[in-house]
């Protein structure tokens, strides 16, 4: 019987099509130069944790953020450093430092 089910789950996830995400880096830096307000909308909702926000949204911010004055390229030094500290068992450093990293970089999937 839990043969049967299993099978039968993995049957009904594999016919669920998930919708298609395309990213066009020249849509999305002419929309970040012209509509710097509309980008930083989407920031102040994505950090106040708006569930309404959809995958096209994310995506924006995501890869736009790199279009952006603020976005400082690969921060891998300071990634290691916090990493260092949370092995070190220090973590209120390592929050102090995390929640820095994300004031550079909020939309990283690294931390």
């Amino acid at each position: 019987m839990k043969r049967i089910t299993t099978v039968f789950f993995i049957g009904i996830s594999a016919q669920i099509k998930q919708e298609k995400l395309y990213i066009y880096y020249k849509y999305i830096k002419e929309y970040v130069t012209n509509k710097k307000e509309d980008l930083q909308k989407f920031m102040q909702r994505f950090e106040m944790n708006d569930t309404l926000l959809i995958r096209q949204e994310y995506a924006m911010m995501y890869y736009g953020y790199s279009f952006t004055p603020n976005y400082q390229g690969n921060m891998y030094d300071m990634l290691q450093d916090f990493k260092g500290l949370i092995s070190g068992n220090k973590y209120e450093e390592a929050y102090n430092a995390g929640t820095e990293l994300l004031k550079k970089d909020p939309v990283s999937l690294q931390y």
